[in-house]
């Protein structure tokens, strides 16, 4: 014979099996919303890392084969007004000003002064950037009020918008979703390399899967990771390298996203292009039997919410 206290335990494990059962098939629903007015900031910060073993034919003056690499780091925080769409076009525009911008250079292990290569992320300060979005999220296409002659390195505004809008949020699925779900998406991204006639390129396959769904403050949370399959095409500038890169790779990446208010709260993903074609920007054609690696890491966490 059970005594009392056995029974009331029994019980409460079994109101908690319960609870935590209909916790875990909550169905979220994930959706792209851009209220006028609503202001917000974030925190950004990426990095490139290449590395080759044909430093003989890609930095100039070199005549024996040997190992090359160079790496870019930077950061720069966002202020992001959502303003009211075109109606016609049906579109909203995200404006978003640029501070406290910086970035650093490494080649071959050897940061690079400013003396030795003056190009830096801090001219984007204060400019201000616009996507102009469809109802679903996708860039239709981009602009900024400043001009890229005003820079002293333009094709720096080209790697901007390459690392930044591709990741503005990841592709929703169409139905509420749970722990466990998945879903998948792609993103396309292009925008003209403005030192050569040539455009940059980022195209993204995605499997998302939902890690877990809580409330915080009243809103719902909905953590995921994804697996990306990217083929990325880009020039990369770095001291003596000057280069267009384009290979394929993968990536693995996590998002966290307030599905109440629409907001992405953090997002981390970082890349691996293997064998990627390399070619000198001066040369026609890419260079042949090059073996080349690119590392790609980028990260965004929100800073503040100004304005709902």
């Amino acid at each position: 014979m059970k005594s009392p206290g056995t029974s009331s335990f029994l019980c409460l494990a079994v109101l908690l099996s319960i609870g935590t059962s209909i916790h875990a098939r909550e169905k979220v629903t994930l959706h792209v919303t851009y209220p006028d007015g609503r202001t917000v900031k974030y925190k950004h910060k990426y990095s490139v890392v290449f590395k080759s073993d044909r430093s003989e034919v890609i930095v100039p003056g070199r005549t024996r084969r040997g190992f090359t690499s160079g790496e870019i780091r930077g950061e720069w925080r966002s202020r992001e007004v959502i303003q009211e769409g075109e109606t016609e076009a049906q579109t909203t525009r995200l404006v978003a000003k640029v501070s406290k911008a910086v970035n650093g250079f490494f080649f071959e292990n050897k940061r690079l002064t400013h003396d030795q290569f003056p190009y830096t992320l801090e001219q984007l300060d204060d400019w201000e950037l616009t996507w102009f979005l469809t109802p679903d999220g996708t860039v239709q296409r981009h602009t900024s009020d400043n001009s890229p002659r005003d820079l002293n390195r333009p094709d720096i505004l080209t790697d901007l918008w390459q690392i930044w809008s591709p990741e503005l949020h990841p592709v929703f699925p169409q139905e509420p979703i749970g722990p466990g779900d998945t879903w998948t998406g792609e993103t396309t991204f292009k925008t003209p390399i403005l030192v050569l006639d040539d455009e940059a390129v980022v195209e993204i396959k995605s499997t998302y899967k939902v890690k877990n769904v809580t409330t915080k403050k009243g809103n719902k949370v909905v953590t995921f990771e994804e697996d990306r399959d990217v083929r990325f095409r880009a020039i990369l500038n770095i001291g003596s390298l000057h280069l267009v890169v384009d290979g394929t790779g993968e990536g693995k990446g996590t998002w966290v996203i307030d599905a109440t208010r629409g907001i992405v709260i953090s997002h981390k993903v970082r890349t691996n292009l293997t064998r990627p074609e390399v070619r000198r920007v001066d040369h026609r054609k890419p260079v042949d039997n090059i073996r080349a690696e690119i590392d790609l890491s980028y990260e965004r966490k929100l800073d503040k919410v100004e304005k709902e």
